[in-house]
């Protein structure tokens, strides 16, 4: 497999300042044990959203932390029961950084959680979610893709120290986490216009997702990723015909493991596809997407279908 050249500094990312160093004082001046301090993160944000009814802003979430750590036994409140509460929670906050173009925010947030939650806590496809949110908001914006091709490959040597550009990935003991990370090199490559390099380091992760010869919904939805962003690399080139059928079949596998966001990413390249094809006369197959879709939604939140179509698909990936 050919080489990947590009490059990795070390010296970015500096977490000494903000969010990150304040996590880590409260952690050492307070004796609290690493997973109760973002348990109490958590359980401040959901008061506030039970008392208020919506999200505060986060300078108030930390200064209301701060303020609920010095009450006794406040971390041992039954406030937070669930180790799915506290995951939501990692993913609620980064997005709401991400959403108010704050990247030190989120930088901040992704390292704290990162350092002080046990890795087994994190399931591998939410922290792979948040690693993407970031992504999706600062390339072509506040964030330069070759930063964020640096920033992913300092987050992947603190499991993967052997890792090394050049090197080919099929020959490492990934774990999930890894693959995702390295998938989210990949995009920052092919952000940064470096679409050959992209497209062997995702060929070489598919390989490496294929030998694994598992067959977990976890193994089929990083396939499905892996997938849609070397279909993505493709687009850039003379085969849009064969990538409009690649497209269909992304989308009837999502339809059975890859959920509604996956769905959704899935459908808007479909649709850019169209576009660019000049095919305006698919008018029923995207409605019977968006049925798919409006079929997913819990009972409580349906609205009428009319309305359920006019909405971005953006809205649904939230």
């Amino acid at each position: 497999m050919s080489e990947i050249n590009y490059s990795y500094n070390s010296n970015k990312g500096n977490n000494n300042t903000g969010l990150g160093s304040t996590l880590r004082a409260l952690r050492d001046q307070h004796n609290i044990s690493q997973v109760d301090l973002c348990k109490g993160i958590m359980s401040t944000t959901k008061l506030s959203r039970i008392e208020t009814g919506k999200d505060l802003p986060s300078d108030l979430e930390l200064s209301l932390l701060m303020d609920r750590l010095h009450e006794p036994g406040y971390l041992l409140s039954d406030y937070y029961a669930t180790q799915s509460a506290e995951e939501r929670h990692c993913q609620l906050l980064l997005r709401d950084a991400c959403y108010f173009d704050r990247w030190e925010r989120a930088e901040e947030l992704l390292w704290a959680f990162e350092n002080l939650l046990p890795k087994s806590s994190i399931p591998s496809l939410q922290y792979a979610r948040l690693v993407e949110l970031v992504c999706q908001r600062n390339l072509g914006g506040n964030i330069p893709p070759k930063e964020w091709v640096d920033y992913c490959i300092k987050l992947l040597h603190m499991t993967c120290p052997d890792y090394q550009p050049s090197i080919d990935v099929t020959e490492l003991h990934l774990t999930q986490q890894e693959v995702l990370l390295l998938n989210a090199i990949a995009v920052g490559l092919l952000e940064w216009n470096m679409i050959r390099q992209a497209r062997i380091l995702l060929l070489q992760l598919l390989s490496f997702n294929r030998s694994r010869k598992d067959s977990s919904d976890t193994c089929a939805i990083t396939r499905i990723v892996l997938e849609h962003n070397l279909l993505l690399c493709e687009m850039k080139g003379p085969f849009h015909g064969r990538s409009l059928q690649v497209c269909q079949s992304l989308l009837s596998h999502c339809s059975t493991a890859g959920g509604t966001y996956l769905y959704c990413k899935v459908l808007r390249t479909r649709q850019a596809l169209l576009l660019s094809l000049g095919q305006e006369n698919a008018a029923y197959e995207n409605e019977q997407c968006m049925a798919f879709l409006y079929r997913q939604l819990p009972l409580h939140l349906k609205i009428p279908f009319v309305e359920f179509k006019a909405m971005p698909l953006e809205m649904l990936m939230l």
